[in-house]
């Protein structure tokens, strides 16, 4: 089994991943990958920041990553079990990618925090 830290570089990349997927509009454009809107200030987060004021920001790129594994698996359909992803690393590593996840929201530390490098590659993004 992957150390924590390994289980943190694999979870920055799908988050990274699932946030830059995202179909914002013309204002913040990111690769438009799944049809959601989870991290943006006037999307989801804004959701989020009602209803877990104290997670919203994981809340949002949970939703994200679980928009882009879906897309994943749509997208592995024929050889679902056979093929290995980002998204899909198998049974026990996907288990303990999101057992992981869940630590860091209950951590009280926000993304930027126990991710650095989320932080800077968000705040840097350009889409060329």
């Amino acid at each position: 089994m992957p150390t924590p830290e390994q289980l943190d570089s694999i979870l920055c990349c799908q988050l990274l991943v699932a946030w830059a997927g995202e179909k914002i509009d013309e204002d913040e454009p990111r690769l438009g990958w799944w049809d959601t809107d989870m991290y943006s200030e006037f999307g989801g987060h804004d959701l989020f920041r009602r209803l877990c004021p104290r997670t919203t920001k994981w809340a949002a790129l949970e939703i994200a990553r679980e928009a882009a594994r879906r897309t994943d698996a749509a997208a592995r359909k024929r050889d679902a079990r056979r093929v290995l992803s980002l998204f899909h690393l198998g049974f026990d590593l996907d288990e303990a990618l999101a057992d992981r996840l869940a630590f860091h929201k209950r951590s009280g530390k926000s993304p930027e925090e126990v991710f650095p490098e989320f932080a800077a590659l968000t705040s840097e993004w350009d889409q060329a």
